[in-house]
């Protein structure tokens, strides 16, 4: 686990906005319901999500190859009512559009993005088995706006 301890700020060029016909269910992963939604970057694309509990805390879970925002691990009840799980498709992954030319250093881009549409401030995040590079590249890109980070697979 990685933790850093800085304060920071969301950049105004990764401002995105949540989709019209997902707003109600942006809305609902904002104030920390059970929802799936998407939002609308500011390039036009869209980046999928749900969204699991009701805590203060947000955990954003980057999934593994295949899969999707729907991915979701059996997880302690206890928990949910003490973090948010906002499960993240990556671009070409379920309902989330393609990224031509994409690198593992986009993403974070997105993520940040997502974040600032969902009104996050800091969170920690989850790369769970191939989600991990991508947990490990916004460590090294965005550090400020993490909590924690971790990356995990089964055994």
């Amino acid at each position: 686990v990685v933790v850093f301890s800085q304060p920071g700020e969301l950049l105004p060029k990764f401002r995105s906005k949540i989709t019209e016909e997902s707003e109600p269910a942006a809305a609902a992963a904002a104030a920390g319901e059970e929802s799936e939604a998407s939002v609308t970057l500011r390039d036009g694309r869209t980046l999928g999500f749900t969204a699991h509990g009701c805590g203060a805390h947000a955990v954003l879970l980057f999934h593994g190859i295949p899969g999707n925002r729907l991915f979701f691990p059996p997880t302690d009840e206890g928990l949910l009512t003490r973090v948010r799980i906002i499960c993240v498709e990556r671009p070409g992954y379920g309902i989330s559009t393609p990224k031509p030319g994409n690198t593992l250093l986009d993403w974070p881009d997105d993520v940040v993005a997502l974040a600032d549409a969902l009104g996050l401030g800091k969170f920690s995040i989850v790369g769970y088995s191939a989600g991990g590079p991508f947990a490990i590249a916004c460590a090294y890109k965005v550090a400020l706006l993490w909590l924690a980070i971790t990356v995990t697979a089964d055994t």
